[in-house]
């Protein structure tokens, strides 16, 4: 499903300009859809994995992500784990699960990213062009690696507090309407109901 979306986007990466995604063709019947899918993939006891794959798969088909990600804290809650995608590549994941690699709390901008932001802040961190992100030390060197220019990530909140994050990924720089970021925070919502 991943890259099937209606945003899928297919822009050259030597742009340096973000581009305006145009807005999210967002209708109750897709999200009624998605959120059918995972509550059926609940209510089945799916895996863990699998089942966060889901939540993943749907940011990429609702919102047009080509890669998605669902990450948790570690029990020490020292670092965020991939724990279901969707997209991505096995070297990727590999990378990101180093354990060196998505600290919550970093010593510093260098070893920053906007998943350990976003789960720091409570809040949704979107970055329409990694280029352009100096915040985040570790970041163009991950987007190389996978392929993306762009990301959004919202935390995963549950009634115990922060689990987790979902980012999406893009491959072209772009910036992210209002109405994309409201689906981003819907679906980590199902994904940290889904963990509960």
């Amino acid at each position: 499903m991943a890259g099937a979306g209606p945003l899928s986007s297919h822009a050259h990466h030597g742009n340096s300009e973000p581009v305006q995604a145009p807005e999210v063709p967002f209708s109750l019947r897709s999200w009624m859809t998605a959120v059918g899918e995972i509550t059926c993939a609940v209510n089945a006891a799916e895996p863990l994995a699998a089942l966060l794959g889901r939540v993943a798969q749907q940011a990429c088909w609702l919102i047009g992500f080509e890669y998605c990600a669902v990450l948790l804290a570690d029990p020490a809650g020292e670092r965020l784990e991939v724990a279901g995608s969707s997209g991505l590549t096995a070297d990727y994941v590999a990378l990101v699960s180093d354990g060196g690699s998505l600290l919550l709390h970093p010593s510093g901008p260098a070893l920053d990213t906007p998943a350990a932001r976003a789960y720091r802040e409570h809040r949704t961190v979107a970055v329409p062009d990694v280029d352009e992100a100096p915040d985040y030390g570790r970041l163009r060197g991950l987007a190389e690696r996978q392929g993306y220019r762009a990301l959004l990530a919202a935390p995963l909140r549950t009634a115990a507090g922060q689990s987790g994050v979902l980012v999406g990924y893009s491959v072209a720089a772009r910036e992210f309407s209002r109405a994309e970021q409201e689906l981003v925070e819907l679906l980590a919502d199902q994904g940290a109901l889904a963990l509960e």
